[in-house]
Order: C-alpha cells, then sequence, then structure tokens
C-alpha cells in the first residue's frame, strides 16, 4: 500500500500520534479535520486510491478515531457515506489541554491562599470520581474499584495491604503534567481515590525524575453508606 509523501500541512497532527498511526492515516486525519469528507474526496486530496483511503479509514474508525455520516443529496440518488472525526478523537488532535491546564492552575495557585486551594482541588477530584461510583458494599472492593478508575484515566494502578492500611499505588500519574510542577494537583487524585473508595485517601506520592502515585485508607477511617453498614 503506497504511503503519502511528507506534507506541511500534516503537522497539525501531534508528533506523538503521527509516529503511532504514520504518513498516511495522519494526513487523512488532517484533511478530516477540516471538514467531513468522503472516500471519493480524500482519495483526490491525498493521492491515494479509493480502496487505500478504505482501508486506512477502516483502521481509525475501528480504533474511535472516525465515525461515518450520511451526506443527503438534494436531488435524488443514493446518500452519500461521508467520514469525519469523532468528538472524543478531537480531544487528543490537540496538544493545547495540558498548558492550558498548567496555566489555569498557575493562576489559580497565585489568587487563593492553599487551604482554599487544597479544598478548590479536592472538590475537582470528588466531581471527577462521579462517572466512577463503585456499589460495592465492602471496603477492599471499593478500594479496587477506585484503583481500577485510576487506571483507567491514566494511571497503571495496583492495590496492597498492611496491617490495617490500604494503599493504592499507580506506577505513572495520571497528572503528570500537573503534579510535576505543581505538586498540590494529587489534592484531586487523592480526592478521586478516597470519593470511590468511600473513605479518606492520603496521598503519599513519590516525586523525582519519575512521579509515582499513592494512597494510603485506613480500616477504621472508612465511611459507612447510607444505611449505615460500614462495608467490611
Amino acid at each position: 500500500m503506497p504511503s503519502l509523501p511528507h506534507s506541511s500541512g500534516a503537522t497539525s497532527i501531534p508528533r506523538w500520534l503521527r509516529r503511532s498511526l504514520g504518513d498516511s492515516r495522519s494526513t487523512l486525519l488532517t484533511h478530516l479535520r477540516r471538514e467531513p469528507r468522503t472516500v471519493d474526496q480524500l482519495a483526490r486530496s491525498v493521492g491515494l486510491t479509493k480502496n487505500a483511503v478504505r482501508s486506512h479509514l477502516a483502521l481509525l474508525e475501528q480504533d474511535g478515531i472516525v465515525e461515518r455520516l450520511t451526506l443527503y443529496r438534494a436531488t435524488p440518488g443514493k446518500p452519500a457515506q461521508a467520514y469525519r472525526i469523532t468528538p472524543s478523537a478531537a480531544v487528543f488532535l490537540s496538544s493545547a489541554y495540558a498548558p492550558t491546564t498548567q496555566h489555569l492552575l498557575a493562576a489559580v495557585e497565585e489568587r487563593l491562599p492553599p487551604h482554599e486551594l487544597v479544598a478548590l482541588l479536592r472538590a475537582v477530584g470528588r466531581s471527577l470520581a462521579a462517572g466512577h461510583r463503585s456499589s460495592s458494599m465492602r471496603l477492599r472492593a471499593r478500594i479496587q474499584d477506585a484503583a481500577a478508575a485510576l487506571t483507567e484515566i491514566g494511571g497503571d494502578a495496583a492495590v496492597a495491604e498492611r496491617g490495617d492500611v490500604y494503599s493504592v499505588t499507580s506506577e505513572h500519574c495520571p497528572l503528570s503534567a500537573l503534579t510535576a510542577a505543581h505538586p498540590a494537583a494529587c489534592h484531586a487524585l487523592g480526592a478521586f481515590v478516597g470519593e470511590i473508595a468511600g473513605a479518606p485517601a492520603r496521598h503519599r506520592c513519590e516525586r523525582g525524575e519519575h512521579l509515582r502515585c499513592r494512597f494510603e485508607i485506613a480500616r477504621e477511617e472508612m465511611i459507612s453508606d447510607a444505611s449505615g453498614h460500614p462495608g467490611e
């Protein structure tokens, strides 16, 4: 299958994604960022055969990066199928989120005293946890659910137990772009884990070249559910 020559227009795709997808699919995405296109339109624009374009689009569709839509014609005839970038893919095609969030947090830190900043970040963490509720009655299971949620948002979490303390450790920090320069952001992740686990989670994150998340939950500090059941 032929590959496309390098095009300066394709640089609108982040480099890390371009390396993963290759030149051909990256160039197709560049054209789809402008507006939905049919296979015929894409083939003419990028200089590939229609079969090659369909093959690339099928892989992008399988990965949830593009989706099909039907274009209804003003004149009688079979509706045309076009492709566009999915809303979720549009997020990671942008490189603005991390730096914008860094600057936003820096501005908030300048304006709020430390205790208000921590309260705000913890509120953010609890709000983020709303989509990851655990229905388990047992503390250990809820902590496992919290670890799974931490992994789902970009960590690599596991649960360990030592005496009366559970620890949730992630080899990768989901907010490393923030926590590297703004350690207070760890409070958001601590509240995220604690909200799902139903118990306060103290962050004991490890810093240095490699950021490693660690949250500790003590058995005696677990929060009862609405029925008053302690969960153990």
